[in-house]
């Protein structure tokens, strides 16, 4: 059911998956050259479209450079959803949903990624 909406905005959904898919892969090559020690976190699927490529840091400050880098360059970035005030309050139940809080960015996937930017970003391995 899903797959014939979608066929009602998406002219080809077959060719939106696999554009969707290497711009997935691309982009995700590129963050992980340009921000050494990123570690992908939300894996693709097969046979599905991705939407997100999630990285994680070694270091909060890791996590805070790269995603102050990407917003200096206007390119579409965000951290983990903001946690209540319960979570943060009581760290030692929700010591995961910190840990991504503060060590994790997230980069919208979709087909107007422009891929010659992708790959040109500067390398920031220090």
């Amino acid at each position: 059911f899903s797959k014939r909406l979608l066929s009602l905005l998406v002219k080809n959904l077959d060719q939106e998956i696999r554009n969707r898919v290497e711009n997935y892969e691309n982009l995700k090559n590129s963050m992980k050259k340009v921000f050494s020690g990123a570690k992908e976190i939300l894996f693709k699927c097969n046979n599905t479209s991705p939407y997100v490529l999630g990285l994680t840091f070694p270091d909060e400050s890791k996590a805070q450079e790269a995603f102050l880098y990407l917003q200096n360059l206007r390119i579409p970035v965000s951290s983990w959803p903001d946690l209540p005030p319960e979570a943060i309050s009581n760290s030692e139940n929700h010591k995961l949903a910190i840990t991504l809080r503060q060590s994790s960015i997230f980069l919208p996937v979709h087909k107007s990624i422009n891929l010659e930017l992708i790959r040109s970003f500067p390398d920031l391995n220090r």
